[in-house]
C-alpha cells in the first residue's frame, strides 16, 4: 500500500512510516522492486526502486526498514533462476621444454601440431590451466600404438583439480617426459571433464585400436561411455598455448589434441 508520506518522500535517503497504516485495508497500491538489504542499516532495511522519476527518493531509489515494510508491503516475489547444466569452461596446455621454453604449435583441423621437428632424448612437461575446477586426464601414443597414461600417474593421485587456477605439470618434480628412438608423430590427448572418469578401464579399451585414428578412436571411446565431445563449440584464443573458452553442458567433456614432430 501507499501513504501519503511515502508519495511526498523526495530528496531523502529513508523513509519511515508515522501514521497508522494497514496495507490489507489500502485503497491504493503500486508496484515496486526490492533491489538490495542491509542488515545492519537503519536497524535492517531494503533498498526500493521505485517508477516516479530521479526527484522521488534519493534519486529514485529509498531504503525502508525491514518493521516497516512488512506494514506497507500486501504481497511480494521472488524469481529463481533454475540451475543450469551449462556453463563456461576455459582452460589451457602447455608444453614446456626442459630448457625452459615453451614448444610453439599451430591449429590445423582441432588438432594443435608443433611447429617444430623434435629429436630423440628431448625432454619436456606437460603444464595444465583451469579456470573453473575439473577433472583432468593426460594419456597419449606414438607410432608404436602403445597408450602411455600421464595424469593421474597412479590410484594414489587425484584427476580432480578442486580449485580454479590450479596449474598441475606433469610429471612433477625434477623428472621429464622425454622422447623415444620411435620416430614419427607422438600424440597427445589432455581430456577436461566435469565427472570422474574410469579411466583404467578407458584406456584398456582404446589399446584395441577399432580404427587407425587416434582421435577417432577417442571419439568412438566417448559414445560408448555415454559421452559428447564439445570440441565443435570451442573457440581457440591462443593457438601456441592451446587456451580455448567453450559452453560446455556438464555431461560434455572436452579434449585437447596435440600432435608433436618426432624425428
Amino acid at each position: 500500500g501507499v501513504t501519503n508520506s511515502f508519495k511526498r518522500a523526495k530528496g531523502i535517503e529513508r523513509w519511515q512510516l508515522k501514521e497508522e497504516f494497514n496495507a490489507k485495508d489500502a485503497e491504493e497500491g503500486h508496484a515496486m522492486t526490492i533491489v538490495g538489504y542491509d542488515d545492519e542499516k537503519f536497524g535492517g532495511a531494503f533498498e526500493l526502486m521505485n517508477s516516479w522519476g530521479t526527484s522521488w527518493g534519493k534519486n529514485g531509489f529509498i531504503w525502508v526498514s525491514y518493521k516497516d515494510f512488512e506494514k506497507i508491503c500486501f504481497q511480494a516475489y521472488t524469481m529463481q533462476a533454475e540451475d543450469s547444466d551449462f556453463f563456461e569452461w576455459n582452460g589451457s596446455v602447455k608444453i614446456q621444454l626442459s630448457n625452459g621454453e615453451n614448444m610453439p604449435f599451430e591449429l590445423e583441423n582441432g588438432i594443435f601440431k608443433s611447429k617444430e621437428d623434435y629429436l630423440e632424448g628431448t625432454r619436456f612437461k606437460i603444464q595444465t590451466y583451469n579456470q573453473q575446477p575439473t577433472y583432468v586426464y593426460i594419456f597419449g601414443t606414438d607410432v608404436s600404438k602403445k597408450i602411455y597414461n600421464y595424469f593421474p600417474a597412479s590410484d594414489n593421485t587425484s584427476a580432480y583439480l578442486s580449485t580454479k587456477n590450479q596449474n598441475p605439470i606433469i610429471p612433477d618434480g625434477n623428472q621429464f617426459i622425454e622422447m623415444d628412438n620411435n620416430a614419427g608423430i607422438d600424440k597427445y590427448c589432455v581430456l577436461y571433464s566435469q565427472e570422474k572418469l574410469p579411466m583404467i578401464s578407458m584406456l584398456e579399451e582404446l589399446k584395441a585400436w577399432k580404427t587407425d585414428s587416434f582421435e577417432e578412436n577417442i571419439s568412438l571411446l566417448f559414445k560408448e561411455y555415454g559421452l559428447k565431445n564439445n570440441t565443435q563449440n570451442m573457440h581457440f584464443l591462443n593457438d601456441e598455448k592451446a587456451n580455448f573458452k567453450v559452453l560446455s553442458h556438464k555431461t560434455q567433456v572436452v579434449p585437447i589434441f596435440i600432435h608433436i614432430k618426432h624425428l
